[in-house]
């Protein structure tokens, strides 16, 4: 594309947000229950938790999408990030953003736009297999049907 048919924008490298409903299927979490740190941390990492309660909170705030400039955001989440790429490739926001994408806790809906699951689903079978003993417990316990 030539320089003056791209779109432009002055705003800034911005990151749009939408919530999804997770499938039916799963049981769900608040974004602020412990199943977040205690059970997807250790696969996720604290940054990507950080970052998806961010968001979470901002979607609250709002009845549909949240535009979330991305080098502040970064900033406020102590990623690195550069002024000039902050939503590159291989910066690390867009990194913590593919981890919350490769559990299924977010989609790509665009180049710049992410549908996040609202509630928090569950993690299935193939997940747990990869946590460790203490996460894979804390699992069981917030999953066990309430007792009779």
């Amino acid at each position: 594309m030539t320089p003056e048919h791209e779109p432009s924008d002055d705003r800034g490298s911005l990151l749009r947000f939408t919530p999804l409903a997770p499938p039916r299927t799963r049981l769900t979490f608040a974004f602020d229950h412990p199943y977040l740190d205690l059970v997807y941390m250790p696969l996720i990492g604290p940054g990507a938790v950080a970052l998806l309660r961010r968001v979470c909170c901002a979607l609250t705030d709002s009845t549909t999408s949240v535009e979330i400039d991305a080098a502040a955001l970064a900033r406020d989440l102590g990623l690195r990030s550069s002024r000039t790429d902050p939503i590159g490739e291989r910066s690390p926001l867009m990194r913590t953003l593919v981890r919350l994408n490769r559990q299924r806790l977010t989609t790509r809906m665009g180049q710049h736009h992410i549908g996040v699951y609202q509630p928090v689903p569950a993690l299935d079978q193939r997940d747990l297999d990869r946590l460790p003993d203490t996460a894979r417990a804390a699992h069981d316990r917030y999953t066990a049907p309430p007792p009779a």
